[in-house]
């Protein structure tokens, strides 16, 4: 059963061979003066001026005929193949009505305008055939209609002028005929070997999403895992060297969260992890971060192009936003807190400094292993990329107050 999106395809793909095939129309239009200008003054007036009317008329309702067709198309998919025939149909009276003008033409004139209307024959069915290759019911209806009944019409004549025109007029046809299923093969081999080539492209595209997803997401949280993270800081950092820019990393841990396995069991403390990954995820609204599950309760947010007090602002938020969640914690160890909470060390690489991946993570994790010490809700910061006295490098800012004050620890 096709789907929703391939039905709108073909309905597209029908509308277009349909506006395609709709210069055949422009074509008759160009023949239909062609032949009054060479059968004028040669040919009853009458009889011209109702074949005209009619030609345009027929013209005109073939335009009409398309316009409907594409207002219903959308509308009325399962009709597509009958408005598709109507049309067919509607061009080929266009055709036959074109060729009584041919055949009288030949008839009433004579051998003096065969020649003439032959050309016009063949440069017709020839512009014919190249505004129909989309759609080839409306070239077979319309060479039966038209170029048939006018090629018997010269060898009824049975001269050797007509004679001529006839058989070579055939020869030429034929050829036509041959090239223009040769071409309308080519383009449907064509359409069919690009809908294989998307399949497949959509296949491709499926399996590597679906191993990126295996190998670089977290299928708790949705979140890059720790493979993801060790990549990328490596290339952050790189990036960071080479731009000179800062880059910010902040490993952000939940608050006793042993103590609310123990109390919760581990299929709750895993929901608890999935809900402090969305939070902290929906909290990371710049461009350009990421945000990692660095370990079990752990995650880690790396940020290109952030400073120190830049971080602290998202980790406050962050902070914030998992306090609003209020998420049930009655095993806590902090006797002025019931519910979950968060703490996060944060360390910055700034531009210039030698600095490695192994020691901005140790400093991220030094980082907050103080604000552990603090207690929860605790954010603290290693403000020097290279250091060896770890205390002095540590300052601290409590997230349950809404002073921004640092101290030195």
């Amino acid at each position: 059963m096709k789907s929703t999106k391939e039905r709108h395809m073909n309905i597209s793909n029908s509308v277009d061979a349909l506006r395609f095939s709709s210069k055949s129309i422009l074509v008759h239009m160009a023949a239909t003066g062609l032949l009054l200008g060479l059968t004028w003054g040669k040919l009853d007036s009458f009889y011209v001026f109702n074949w005209t009317a009619i030609v345009i008329t027929l013209m005109l309702g073939s335009l009409l005929g398309l316009s409907l067709f594409k207002r219903k198309a959308s509308q009325q998919p399962s009709n597509i193949k009958a408005w598709k025939t109507k049309y067919a149909y509607l061009t080929g009276l266009i055709s036959a009505t074109l060729s009584t003008g041919y055949c009288y033409g030949v008839f009433a004139a004579g051998v003096d305008v065969a020649n003439s209307l032959a050309l016009i024959m063949a440069f017709h069915i020839s512009f014919l055939a190249a505004s129909t290759i989309a759609y080839k019911k409306i070239f077979g209806i319309s060479l039966l209609t038209l170029a048939i009944p006018f090629i018997a019409s010269l060898i009824y004549l049975n001269t050797s002028v007509t004679l001529v025109l006839g058989v070579s007029l055939s020869i030429f046809i034929s050829a036509l005929i041959v090239c223009n299923i040769l071409i309308h093969r080519a383009i449907k081999s064509g359409l069919l070997m690009t809908k294989k080539y998307d399949n497949e492209v959509k296949v491709s595209n499926d399996y590597k999403s679906k191993f990126e997803e295996a190998t670089f997401k977290d299928p708790l949280t949705k979140l890059f895992n720790r493979r993801f993270f060790d990549l990328m800081i490596f290339e952050e950092i790189r990036r960071a060297k080479r731009a000179e820019t800062n880059l910010s990393l902040a490993i952000i841990e939940i608050d006793n969260f042993q103590e609310y396995i123990d109390y919760y069991g581990e299929p709750q403390g895993n929901n608890c992890i999935a809900s402090i990954a969305k939070i902290l995820k929906e909290s990371t609204s710049r461009g350009g971060e990421f945000m990692n599950r660095f370990s079990h309760n752990q995650f880690a947010l790396i940020a290109p192009n952030v400073s120190t007090d830049e971080a602290i602002a998202f980790m406050s938020k962050m902070i914030d936003c998992v306090n609003l969640a209020n998420i049930e914690h009655k095993n806590t160890q902090t006797n002025n807190l019931s519910q979950v909470s968060v703490s996060a060390g944060i360390t910055e690489f700034k531009a210039g400094n030698i600095i490695d991946v192994n020691e901005i993570v140790h400093q991220a994790q030094s980082a907050l292993r103080i604000a552990k010490q603090r207690g929860p809700n605790n954010i603290e910061v290693c403000s020097r990329n290279e250091f060896n006295n770890e205390s002095s490098n540590i300052h601290s800012l409590n997230a349950n107050s809404n002073v921004r004050n640092f101290r030195v620890a």
